[in-house]
């Protein structure tokens, strides 16, 4: 078993994807495209980890 198969199995994955799941509703709920804009890029700094598969 990889690594990355194992991240999909750790309490911290869920956790992430938790944190993600709310952070895309709120996303998709709002309609200023460039606040989503700028919420995205701010997101994507702050949260490394989210994205380190």
């Amino acid at each position: 078993m990889n690594n990355s198969l194992l991240h999909y199995q750790t309490l911290d994955f869920c956790k992430e994807s938790f944190t993600f799941e709310f952070f895309l509703a709120d996303f998709l709920k709002n309609q200023d495209l460039q606040y989503n804009e700028n919420r995205i890029q701010d997101f994507a700094a702050n949260s490394g980890s989210i994205w380190d598969f």
